[in-house]
C-alpha cells in the first residue's frame, strides 16, 4: 500500500507535468514560428520600400545631371532597384499572408503599377533627351509615389499589430496552461493526502514518506513555477527586442525613417507652441560606394558605424539623428537662433565626418554632401523640411560635394516645383 500510494502521487505529478510542458513548449513554437515569419515580412517590405525610395532618387539624378554616361548609370541603377523590389515583393508574396495583408498587397501592387508607370516614362524622356521639367516630374510622381510608401507603412504597421497579437495569445495560451496545471495538481495532492491518511493513519513510518512525498512534490512545483516563469520572460523579451527593431537602424543603432518621423511631429509642435526655429540636414556621404565595392560590405558597415558614432558625439541630447537610406543620415537641431546655426554646425559635422578612419591597414576619407532646410521657412511639415533639405544636398554635389547648402528656392528648375515649398519659401526671411 505504501508504494501504491506513493506511485499514485509520483504518476499524477509526472503526467501533470509532461502535459504541462509539452503544451507551452509548443505554444513556444509556434510563437516563435509567427515571429520569425513576420520578421522575414517585416524584412522583404522595408527592402521594399527601400528598392522604391532608391528608384525614385536615381530618377532624381538622372534628370539633375547633364553627363551622359553618368545619367546611363543611373538609369542602370534605375532599373537594378525595379529588379530588387520586385523580387522582395515575390518574396514577400510567397510568405503566409493574412487576408488583411493580401488586401493591402492588392492595393500596394495597384499603387506601385502606377508609380512604376510613370518612373519608367519619364526615365525613358530623360535618356532620349526629351524636355522634361521638374516639376512635371515632381507631379507626375509625388501622388503616386505616396500611395506606394503609405501602402507599404500599412503593412508594417499591419505585421506590428500582428506580433502583438501572437505575444497576447501565447501569454494567454501560457497562463491557461499553468491555471490548469495548478488546478490538477492540487487535486493530485488532495487525493495524494487522503489516500495516504486513510492507508497510514497510525502509521508513524508511513506518516515520514508521507511528508518525504509531500516535500518532493512540492519541489517539483517550485522547479515547475521557475520554468514558467522563464518561458514568460523570455517572451516578455522577444517582444521587447521587436520593438526595439522597429524603431532604431540595426547596423548603427542611430534611429530609423519610422521614429523620425514620429519624433518630428513632436518636435514641430513644440517648436510651433513655443515659436522657436528648427534646423534638418540631410546627409549623404560623397565616395562611399567605390570604398564599399573595393573593400567589401563588412568594411563599409564599419565605417557606417563609425560616422554614426560621430555624429552622435557632435549633437545635443535634445536634438536627433537618424538613417534613413544606406549611406544617408538626417539630424534635427531642435533650437536653433538663426539659420547660420545650423550652417556653423554644417561646416562642424562635415569636418568630423572627414577625418580619415583607420580601418584594417588602410586610411579611408570620404566626403559629405550636407543639405540644411529651416523650420518653419521651409516648410512646417517634415516631409516638406527633408525634401527640401534633399533638394538642397544635391546642390551641394553638384557643385562639388564635400560642402553643405541651405535650400533655396531657385535650386529648383525654373523656380518651379512643388507648391507647397514656393509657398513656405515666399515666407523665408534670410
Amino acid at each position: 500500500m505504501i508504494i501504491f500510494a506513493a506511485l499514485f502521487i509520483l504518476a499524477s505529478f509526472s503526467m501533470i507535468s509532461f502535459i504541462g510542458m509539452s503544451q507551452i513548449q509548443k505554444t513556444n513554437a509556434e510563437f516563435e514560428r509567427v515571429i520569425n515569419e513576420h520578421n522575414l515580412q517585416a524584412a522583404l517590405v522595408t527592402k521594399m520600400r527601400d528598392a522604391a525610395r532608391e528608384r525614385m532618387m536615381e530618377l532624381w539624378r538622372i534628370s539633375l545631371t547633364t553627363d551622359p554616361f553618368a545619367r546611363e548609370a543611373s538609369y542602370e541603377d534605375f532599373l537594378g532597384h525595379a529588379t530588387d523590389y520586385i523580387v522582395a515583393r515575390d518574396a514577400f508574396l510567397q510568405t503566409g499572408l493574412s487576408d488583411q495583408e493580401v488586401m493591402l498587397s492588392e492595393e500596394l501592387n495597384k499603387a506601385t503599377a502606377k508609380s512604376s508607370a510613370y518612373h519608367r516614362k519619364i526615365a525613358d524622356q530623360f535618356m532620349h533627351d526629351d524636355p522634361v521639367s521638374l516639376a512635371e516630374m515632381l507631379n507626375k510622381t509625388l501622388p503616386s509615389q505616396k500611395e506606394s510608401l503609405s501602402a507599404l507603412n500599412r503593412i508594417i504597421d499591419l505585421q506590428a499589430l500582428e506580433n502583438q497579437q501572437a505575444f497576447n495569445k501565447a501569454t494567454y495560451e501560457v497562463e491557461k496552461t499553468v491555471n490548469l496545471m495548478i488546478i490538477l495538481t492540487a487535486t493530485a495532492v488532495f487525493v495524494g493526502v487522503i489516500l495516504t491518511l486513510i492507508i497510514f493513519r497510525n502509521n508513524a513510518g508511513m506518516r515520514r514518506a508521507l511528508q518525504q512525498s509531500n516535500e518532493q512534490l512540492l519541489q517539483s512545483n517550485q522547479n515547475l513555477e521557475a520554468r514558467v516563469a522563464e518561458r514568460t520572460h523570455q517572451l516578455w523579451q522577444a517582444n521587447a527586442n521587436l520593438q526595439l527593431l522597429a524603431h532604431y537602424d540595426g547596423l548603427t543603432g542611430l534611429a530609423n525613417r519610422a521614429l523620425l518621423t514620429e519624433q518630428m511631429a513632436i518636435l514641430l509642435h513644440q517648436a510651433h507652441r513655443e515659436s522657436k526655429m528648427m534646423a534638418l540636414l540631410f546627409l549623404d556621404l560623397d565616395g562611399f560606394k567605390p570604398i564599399n565595392d573595393k573593400f567589401g560590405h563588412d568594411a563599409g558597415d564599419r565605417l557606417l558605424k563609425v560616422f554614426a558614432e560621430r555624429i552622435s558625439g557632435n549633437i545635443r541630447s535634445s536634438d536627433l539623428a537618424a538613417r534613413i537610406g544606406g549611406d544617408e543620415f538626417v539630424i534635427v537641431l531642435s533650437d536653433i537662433q538663426e539659420s547660420k546655426d545650423a550652417e556653423a554646425f554644417a561646416g562642424m559635422i562635415n569636418a568630423a565626418l572627414h577625418e580619415p578612419v583607420q580601418q584594417d591597414g588602410h586610411e579611408l576619407a570620404i566626403g559629405v554632401s550636407i543639405g540644411i532646410s529651416v523650420y518653419p521657412h521651409h516648410g512646417e511639415e517634415s516631409e516638406m523640411l527633408i525634401k527640401a533639405a534633399d533638394v538642397a544636398m544635391y546642390q551641394a554635389k553638384r557643385d562639388g560635394k564635400n560642402k553643405y547648402k541651405v535650400f533655396d528656392i531657385d535650386m529648383l528648375e525654373d523656380g518651379e516645383g512643388p507648391h507647397i515649398i514656393r509657398e513656405e519659401q515666399q515666407v523665408y526671411s534670410n
